[in-house]
């Protein structure tokens, strides 16, 4: 078995990193040379491979002081913005407690997350400014819970800061027919495992909804309304309620516009969103592209079957002639056969009766 020898200083740094295996199982009995200093120590490559290991896991883990400073700052943090469209916002993380933080992770990178999902930056309106978010020209989509985090290793992150967002706008955001559905969506759940007792209720024009309030914050799935009504007409808010210190964050904006029910749409959710929109309209063009080609094959078949009519009708007539000409050749050969036998045949009754009385006379 290869090993590696090294310093007994080296060792015991290593195996004090690691945490993991005790230094007299590495080190066995310390030798001194004649000068009092530390000789080299020999060390199984193996072993030290698995304290190289061990210092590389320990690395993944963030110092629990640190960790603990953390925690308890996004705990008692209360960013809260209610802004009209047009307007802007600074969304900023934690910046001591993210400096630190690098001074342990140089290599962590900073990374924001809008309502579960990733956070795309809008170049024309949008920047980042030490390790803020600068958003100007705020529009009705820009609502939702942003949080700020840091990834430290591969696929490891730390949360650092969140804040909630919500532009109120005089424009319809949704546009739904009568009768149909709609899932109202609000992304409450980091809140939730922050904060075990909040729950989010939805606001009708300003006043609690009763059938959709105290819900857990922890709940993903959306609360629907099942039908549609004109009286849904309105605005709808959503808000996570921390019911222990009272804190309040509104996540989630709607404007709904109600109108004619169409026959034949049932059941659909559609949120007109600027995106949506955009989405609606291109599933729209394909489909009617779709159903201009299907016209196409349709009339080129019709057309097909009215030549292989047209064909058949031809045949039908060839065939009305052929069989009317035999039927007068079948009748010209009748009439000629009923004629000889006229001339040539035997004497009727008639014929002996007329002779007879020609002799009697």
């Amino acid at each position: 078995m290869s090993a590696i020898c090294l310093h007994l200083a080296t060792i015991q740094r290593l195996v004090s990193d690691a945490k993991t295996i005790p230094v007299d199982t590495v080190l066995g009995k310390e030798v001194l040379d004649d000068k009092g200093y530390t000789a080299p120590s020999c060390v199984s490559e193996p072993l030290l491979n698995n304290i190289t290991y061990s210092r590389h896991k320990r690395s993944l883990y963030v110092p629990a002081a640190l960790n603990q400073k953390i925690d308890y700052v996004l705990y008692h943090m209360h960013m809260a913005y209610r802004k009209n469209v047009g307007e802007g916002v600074e969304l900023e993380c934690a910046g001591e407690l993210t400096q630190e933080f690098l001074n342990v992770f140089p290599q962590a990178t900073f990374r924001w997350k809008l309502n579960n999902g990733p956070f795309i930056l809008a170049p024309d309106r949008m920047l980042y400014r030490n390790n803020a978010i600068v958003i100007q020209s705020l529009t009705v989509d820009d609502s939702g819970l942003y949080l700020c985090q840091m990834e430290y290793a591969k696929k490891r992150y730390k949360s650092f800061a969140f804040h909630s967002l919500i532009v109120i706008g005089t424009e319809p955001t949704v546009r739904i027919k009568l009768f149909q559905s709609f899932n109202l969506k609000c992304t409450s759940q980091f809140i939730g495992k922050l904060h075990v007792n909040s729950y989010r209720n939805w606001l009708f024009n300003g006043k609690i909804k009763k059938d959709f309030s105290k819900i857990p914050a922890t709940k993903s799935n959306p609360e629907v309304i099942p039908r549609i009504e004109h009286g849904h007409a309105g605005t709808w808010t959503c808000e996570v309620i921390e019911p222990t210190n009272g804190k309040r964050w509104e996540i989630k904006f709607y404007l709904i516009q109600v109108g004619e029910p169409v026959a034949w749409v049932k059941g659909i959710d559609i949120e007109f969103t600027g995106k949506t929109q955009a989405i609606v309209i291109s599933v729209c063009t394909v489909v009617v592209i779709a159903l201009l080609i299907l016209g196409m094959i349709i009339m080129r078949i019709i057309q097909q079957d009215d030549k292989q009519q047209e064909a058949l009708d031809q045949i039908k007539t060839q065939m009305i002639r052929i069989k009317a000409k035999g039927i007068k050749l079948r009748g010209q050969t009748v009439a000629h056969t009923s004629g000889s036998s006229t001339s040539s045949g035997p004497a009727g009754p008639d014929s002996d009766s007329g002779s007879t009385s020609g002799s009697e006379l």
